[in-house]
């Protein structure tokens, strides 16, 4: 799953690497929840499709603190014209119960459809505990 951004672009997109529309903004990925453990996980994933899309060539992304700073009230339109970007990678994290459900999509913002959307599940004591026990990315 860590690798979903660059899985979702090479699977969801219809432009080639060389489009000159092939910039691309990660939103943060969204919790359900307050807890610490999952906006600690949310944070990070959204940091590692960051790291994977920078080295898929003729991919120009967003500033990553620039998306992530965006009022929540903003539309899918709206972002893209503030980012100057065509398409946006959102997520969600959803906890239940034991359960975490993941999900990733691409939005093409001028054909204003999903492109690939992908949906994960994993028991959440084991997803978690894995992102507990990684240090914080510095910046």
């Amino acid at each position: 799953m860590l690798a979903a951004g660059a899985l979702i672009w090479r699977e969801g997109t219809l432009t080639t690497p060389t489009d000159e529309n092939a910039a691309v903004a990660v939103l943060r990925i969204e919790t359900s929840t307050t807890s610490d453990a999952a906006n600690f996980a949310a944070d990070s994933l959204g940091d590692e499709i960051t790291r994977v899309l920078e080295d898929v060539d003729g991919i120009r992304l967003a500033n990553l603190t620039a998306a992530w700073e965006l009022p929540y009230d903003m539309t899918e339109s709206e972002i893209a014209e503030r980012l100057s970007v065509r398409y946006l990678i959102q997520g969600a994290i959803e906890e239940q119960e034991d359960t975490v459900a993941l999900q990733i999509r691409l939005f093409d913002t001028q054909e204003r459809i999903y492109r690939c959307s992908k949906r994960r599940m994993h028991t959440s004591s084991r997803t978690f505990r894995r992102c507990a026990n990684r240090s914080p990315r510095r910046f």
